[in-house]
C-alpha cells in the first residue's frame, strides 16, 4: 500500500497538537432563535429562497428567451 507525501511542507494534525493550523482561534456555531422561528423558517428558508433561486431565475429565462425569439423571427 503507497502513503501519501506531505509536498506542502505543512504539518497536519488537528488543532490541539500544536500543527499548523494550531494559531486559529476556536470558533463556535449557535443557532439564533430566528433560525428556530417556524415562520422564518416556513417563509424564508422555503418560500423566498423557492422563488429567488427558482421562479424568479426560470421567469427571466422565459422572458429572455421569448424577446430573443421574436427579434430573430423578425429579421426573417
Amino acid at each position: 500500500m503507497h502513503q501519501a507525501r506531505n509536498v506542502t511542507g505543512l504539518s497536519g494534525g488537528d488543532d490541539h497538537d500544536g500543527g499548523w493550523m494550531s494559531w486559529l482561534p476556536e470558533a463556535e456555531v449557535r443557532v439564533t432563535d430566528l433560525r428556530k422561528d417556524p415562520n422564518y423558517i416556513i417563509y424564508y428558508l422555503n418560500w423566498f429562497c423557492l422563488l429567488i433561486t427558482g421562479v424568479l431565475p426560470m421567469a427571466m429565462l422565459i422572458f429572455l428567451n421569448v424577446n430573443i425569439y421574436r427579434k430573430v423571427i423578425e429579421t426573417r
